[in-house]
């Protein structure tokens, strides 16, 4: 929000073992209150393709709906008036600087195509699209409650290239993921 990122939180939302790809959706929550101010205030998101695309599963689990996004925001302002504010054809999207990604094989990340403060009020948003209201309308949102999976910065113990081959970089632990 206005160029800050809210919270530590990667591979987000996550799904639960019970959640099906095709009717449940994955939601993260945020008390964004100390992000606002009382001018213009900016939501940026930079929405993955997720599960639903590549070889998430050796069974198949992919749900090809398109990339989807359902935001609100609640705000309770100081005389305890509200007003939600739900994400609808009056956003605006352009594709991100990411152009590829999946939870087995990382992300591909085209630097050209970076936008100078793409997530504050004074980005140049003229070449943006208004943002498509999706037909499918189904499905149950399940706020995630999983632990967060945070960034882990580890020295590397041991590097070494093998001529024709990989690189093999040793953290000394074993590990898996992000």
């Amino acid at each position: 929000i206005n160029g800050k990122r809210i919270g530590n939180r990667l591979l987000s939302p996550s799904m639960l073992s019970n959640m099906s790809f095709r009717y449940d959706c994955g939601c993260d929550a945020y008390d964004v209150s100390g992000y606002l101010t009382r001018d213009n205030n900016t939501i940026g998101i930079w929405l993955g393709r997720g599960y639903q695309f590549g070889d998430f599963s050796k069974w198949g689990w992919i749900y090809e709906g398109g990339e989807k996004l359902w935001c609100a925001l609640s705000i309770v302002y100081e005389d305890l008036s509200t007003e939600l504010i739900l994400s609808d054809e009056s956003w605006i999207w352009h594709e991100s600087p990411i152009t590829e990604n999946s939870i087995y094989n990382g992300e591909v990340y085209d630097k050209n195509l970076e936008i100078e403060n793409w997530c504050d009020s004074y980005a140049n948003v003229s070449d943006w699209e208004n943002c498509r209201i999706s037909p499918d309308t189904e499905g149950v949102i399940n706020i995630c409650t999983l632990p967060v999976v945070k960034k882990r910065v580890e020295q590397c113990q041991h590097f070494e290239v093998f001529e024709g081959e990989e690189t093999v970089c040793d953290f000394g632990v074993n590990g898996a993921g992000f």
